[in-house]
């Protein structure tokens, strides 16, 4: 029989063992849901008018959410995974020792820059 995650949801939030590849998988399920929360609560409140603090958090939000999801795309899709290796006891845990951290990097660097660009969009223009 198969593994069975019993734990559920709260399995996303165990700290034991944890890496950044499991802290930016937690974020971008977190910034998933928080879109789809977002988006209901202010469609049912207000049509569609969220004011200057719901501009930034919807920003920060899908921002965070969109680069993230290139990181994951890219990755899953072959690219930025380096060539395979043997494991030898002591194991590492995670894949950001080689090209995949400069992929973080960029997605974080890339993330920061858009949110830059968002807060001043939101300050002075919105």
């Amino acid at each position: 029989m198969g593994y069975q995650n019993r734990e559920g949801v709260l399995s996303w939030f165990k700290v034991r063992r944890y890496v950044v590849e499991k802290a930016l998988f937690l974020l971008h399920r977190l910034t998933g849901i928080g879109i789809g929360t977002f988006f209901i609560i202010h469609f049912f409140i207000t049509g569609w008018s969220p004011g200057l603090w719901g501009n930034e958090v919807l920003g920060f939000l899908i921002i965070f959410h969109f680069t993230n999801g290139l990181r994951l795309i890219l990755t899953e899709n072959g690219f930025f995974l380096g060539k395979p290796y043997r494991p030898v006891f002591p194991y590492r845990q995670g894949v950001l020792y080689r090209i995949q951290r400069y992929l973080v990097y960029a997605v974080i660097s890339l993330f920061l820059i858009l949110m830059v660009g968002w807060t001043y969009y939101a300050l002075l223009v919105g």
